[in-house]
């Protein structure tokens, strides 16, 4: 115990410059950290170079899986709190308290289209049988689909939701909700969108989680 008291009084000005240096680097980091309003938040989430929208077209099919970030989640929730007259949230108290409910999960809008349609309409789908796609997106999507860690942890969704928009929609969307892993992803995870029926076989995302940490904060004057 001696020996190291001596070592931290014969090094505690180097420790206290790594502290220094360390508290000013995440102050940095706080000041300097991008803030987008929601048009700009939702531009930055549809462009592909960064990362959060990811395309694939097999068999004439697109599918479109894309991150919803924890402040939009959060922002959307608490919208709908704040119009609730029976609500007694704050502003700010209800964000924080939506924000803290969405930081459980990782979110995404899974699109499905053929020929820039929504695919329930695509000839294909009649083909193969409309009633039986649409009945495996509404129940059977959420046993199958699973985030598989870096280090090969495989999580099911906790929720699949269904919109059904009955053809006003460029695409058929499903909201999807997978709780983050006890053992948090180190450099990415992949999300696995099982055969649905189209021929497609499972496809796989691969997110970074780089990508996902660059995200810019919402706005909170948005609500």
């Amino acid at each position: 115990m001696n020996r190291v008291r001596k070592l931290i009084e014969q090094n505690k000005w180097v420790l206290v410059t790594l502290l220094v240096i360390f508290v000013s680097i995440l102050f940095f980091k706080l000041l300097t950290q991008r803030k987008y309003g929601l048009t700009e938040l939702s531009s930055y989430i549809s462009d592909q170079k960064n990362g959060l929208s990811l395309i694939k077209t097999i068999n004439g099919i697109k599918i479109n899986l894309t991150n919803r970030p924890t402040s939009l989640i959060a922002y959307q929730n608490c919208a709908h709190s704040l119009n609730d007259y029976t609500s007694n949230y704050s502003k700010d108290s209800c964000y924080d308290a939506a924000y803290h409910d969405a930081l459980k999960f990782y979110h995404f809008v899974l699109s499905l289209s053929e020929d820039g349609d929504d695919l329930l309409k695509g000839t294909s789908v009649q083909n193969k049988g409309w009633k039986q796609i649409s009945y495996y997106l509404s129940f059977t999507l959420e046993k199958e689909a699973m985030l598989i860690t870096d280090y090969n942890d495989t999580v099911l969704p906790s929720l699949v939701h269904f919109a059904r928009f009955y053809g006003i929609s460029a695409s058929c969307d499903l909201f999807i909700a997978f709780p983050r892993p006890n053992k948090a992803p180190k450099r990415f995870f992949t999300v696995v969108i099982p055969e649905f029926g189209m021929s497609t076989g499972n496809v796989r995302f691969k997110y970074q989680l780089s990508d996902l940490e660059n995200i810019p904060q919402l706005k909170l004057k948005q609500l």
